[in-house]
């Protein structure tokens, strides 16, 4: 059974609280944030469960260099679809230029 909304609140408390009488402050604070994001994550959510059966099914390990590995490939992927929509942005400059468009008679 999935922990509630509530649950995760006060386990993210909790943890604050503890970590803030931690030596390294800014370091428990990183910590305490990234654990905060991760237990309010919705796994309800289709898109993050869809990625969770994807990376399951796909029998992804959770080592450095997947992780990496994922990162770039995502990135990657982002950078190609960002080229393409430059791409389409310049067709649409090339057919929207005064060469292209009718002569107006005055």
């Amino acid at each position: 059974m999935a922990p509630t909304h509530n649950s995760m609140t006060d386990l993210a408390e909790n943890l604050d609280e503890k970590l803030a009488v931690s030596s390294v402050p800014q370091r428990s604070n990183a910590l305490s944030n990234k654990l905060t994001s991760v237990l309010s994550a919705s796994y309800a959510d289709l898109e993050i469960r869809d990625a969770l059966q994807t990376l399951d099914a796909r029998r992804v390990r959770n080592t450095a260099e997947t992780r990496r590995r994922l990162r770039l490939d995502s990135q990657k992927e982002v950078i190609e679809h960002n080229g393409n929509i430059i791409k389409d942005f310049g067709h649409v400059a090339e057919v929207r230029s005064p060469a292209h468009l009718p002569k107006c008679r005055r």
